[in-house]
């Protein structure tokens, strides 16, 4: 994001960028209300009037501390569920993701922690408090330092896609149909 909105200032120099950080509800309504003009999600593609650009996708994954006593190499979704889970709140695409997975198999999760923060359920994980769940990529450092290993999971994929949204009836100013063109760039380089 940080280097697409600089190629939209170098190209349109008088432009002002605003970037908050929101849950996926505030930004949706934000959306609906004009107060904003694109929305980068992660999930499913929400209910609506809204023009969607798929920029990818991501692996969720479960994690824990390497000394995390896990009696078994791999775990069922049953099995998962037993151990103390350190997940999003609800609401968020990874939570509603896991969710939706386990509801499928008529399992629910019961988290011991819950947190809009990915870095503190990282943190808590690999300080032994229990398994988290969230995306390969956020995992990474901790992966390569050793502070988390990956738990193998059976008969459980879940997997996110990346959009930006922007409101069907959203009036496309030249600089915001450059922004469009380049996130569709973007994408197709990264289908090839």
């Amino acid at each position: 994001m940080p280097q697409i909105l600089n190629e939209l200032k170098t190209s349109f120099p008088s432009i002002q960028t605003v970037v908050q950080v929101a849950s996926a509800n505030t930004a949706i309504e934000l959306l609906q209300k004009g107060s904003g003009d694109i929305a980068f999600w992660g999930g499913v593609a929400p209910k609506g009037d809204f023009h969607t650009i798929r920029l990818g996708n991501y692996r969720l994954c479960a994690a824990c501390a390497p000394h995390f006593p896990i009696d078994e190499n791999s775990l069922t979704p049953q099995q998962l569920c037993r151990y103390p889970l350190l997940l999003r709140e609800k609401g968020s695409a990874v939570r509603d993701t896991f969710d939706n997975t386990l509801a499928l198999m008529s399992l629910k999760a019961e988290p011991i922690w819950e947190s809009v923060n990915s870095l503190t359920l990282i943190k808590a994980a690999e300080a032994g408090h229990g398994i988290t769940i969230l995306p390969e990529k956020l995992l990474s450092d901790s992966l390569q330092l050793h502070k988390l290993r990956l738990i193998p999971l059976t008969n459980i994929t879940m997997e996110n896609q990346m959009l930006a949204l922007y409101h069907k009836d959203k009036y496309i100013t030249e600089p915001f149909q450059r922004l469009i063109e380049h996130l569709k760039d973007k994408n197709e380089a990264s289908l090839l």
